[in-house]
């Protein structure tokens, strides 16, 4: 049975969006340093930052919608194509990281349009699976533990970031948790097909490929977008850290409030009750 999908809800854009650039390259492959390199550039870049930091929840849920339509049959889910990704996207010109959990959908809706650039960013396969298992997994457990089990059901921005993160890390680790004894190869075996997808998806005259390894900044990202370097230090990885665990922070912060005031409250009606009875 198909389900309702949210995004059927959002009325059509006003104006066609125009995408210029689409950034296929997982989480922990350089995409958040992209996103606030693009703003610099005057791009008005989407990345899964954007919809924690900027959006409300329905774009968490779009997020959702697509991701269980493309990797899971049972979901019943429909798969989003040109007018759901034009509705998501609207205010936008160029989509980073987020089309790495479901680049079937992206190509088959963008590929026709010969004015979108696509770019992949890939880093060597043993690095990436530290790097994600260390700040996605990482993550995903904390986010598994007590009292965070507790807590995300009195915030619904943290209940939406652990659904989020546990979707982006199961899809990658095909549900096996830090410590299982194949995490680490299934992990790395997904990413390497991930990354093979996308060159078959993708035409290589059409496809631009940005190694981690061999540099990541003005230069190769101002040559790939035919644009003049800003004067202005690349964004570096520290204050990328130093957002998330803002944002997170602050969900927290919430949870914990909503929590002790609704816990006061049925202490406080409690003993209430306890003394009428007593008297």
């Amino acid at each position: 049975m198909l389900r309702a999908r949210k995004i059927d809800n959002l009325p059509e854009p006003s104006d066609k969006p125009k995408i210029k650039v689409i950034v296929f390259g997982c989480s922990k492959t350089g995409t958040l340093g992209l996103y606030r390199a693009f703003k610099i550039l005057g791009y008005k870049p989407y990345h899964a930052a954007e919809f924690m930091l900027n959006k409300g929840h329905s774009h968490k849920i779009f997020f959702q919608e697509a991701l269980l339509a493309e990797n899971n049959r049972l979901s019943g889910v429909r798969p989003y194509g040109r007018a759901e990704f034009d509705k998501w996207f609207q205010e936008y010109d160029s989509i980073i990281e987020v089309p790495c959990y479901m680049p079937v959908q992206i190509q088959s809706a963008y590929l026709s349009d010969p004015n979108v650039k696509f770019l992949l960013t890939e880093r060597d396969p043993d690095k990436w699976v530290r790097s994600f298992n260390k700040q996605v997994g990482g993550m995903n457990d904390y986010l598994a533990s007590i009292p965070m089990t507790i807590l995300r059901y009195f915030d619904e921005g943290l209940w939406h970031h652990w659904r989020f993160n546990g979707l982006v890390y199961d899809l990658f680790s095909g549900t096996t948790k830090r410590g299982h004894p194949d995490n680490e190869k299934i992990l790395r075996q997904n990413y390497v097909d991930y990354n093979n997808l996308v060159k078959a998806l993708i035409p290589k005259e059409r496809l631009r490929i940005i190694k981690l390894e061999e540099g990541l900044g003005w230069d190769e990202l101002c040559d790939f977008l035919e644009v003049s370097k800003p004067d202005v230090p690349y964004p570096n990885f520290a204050d990328h850290l130093e957002i998330r665990d803002a944002l997170v922070g602050e969900m927290i912060r919430r949870a914990l409030i909503k929590f002790t005031l609704i816990t006061a409250s049925i202490i406080g009606v409690g003993m209430i009750f306890a003394w009428k009875k007593w008297k």
